[in-house]
């Protein structure tokens, strides 16, 4: 709503006007959804609810996040917190453009584009798939950072 505003504002208008001489030619889009880069809209049935892009999104980053605590902390323990966590970030990001994220709708475009004709049992098992993915990322790293019986 405030985005609306913003892009037919009279303010707006007078700041493009201002820069136009600095401009060689203005072009604007709106996303269709938060993840409109990893979800493009298809030509026959548009993106996936956001809410699935949610769910599918959220699969991902914990395990990345959970492996580079483990082994990535370790090894920018010397460094300044800001650049140490700079750089996981930095992987993280990279992993995830690519190939984790491209890799994951791949594998759940059947539940994230369904066929008209099987939308509700194919919404609700994909739903129950990816929580019960989640239950098992927790279970598998849940005893990664426990302290060892030899120290």
């Amino acid at each position: 709503m405030q985005l609306d505003a913003w892009m037919t504002s009279r303010e707006r208008r007078r700041l493009i006007r201002e820069a136009d001489s600095l401009v060689e030619a203005w072009s604007s889009r709106r996303l269709a959804a938060p993840f409109a880069g990893w979800f493009p809209a298809e030509e026959t049935g548009g993106a996936p609810p956001n809410w699935k892009q949610s769910m599918a999104v959220l699969l991902m980053p914990f395990p990345m996040v959970m492996l580079e605590l483990h082994f990535l902390v370790p090894l920018t323990r010397g460094l300044d917190a800001a650049l140490a966590t700079f750089l996981g970030n930095a992987i993280s990001v990279g992993l995830l453009a690519w190939p984790v994220m491209p890799a994951t709708n791949r594998a759940l475009d059947w539940w994230l584009r369904p066929a008209p004709s099987r939308v509700s049992w194919i919404t609700l098992l994909g739903a129950a798939l990816l929580l019960g993915f989640y239950g098992l990322e927790i279970l598998a790293f849940s005893g990664l950072f426990q302290p060892s019986d030899d120290g």
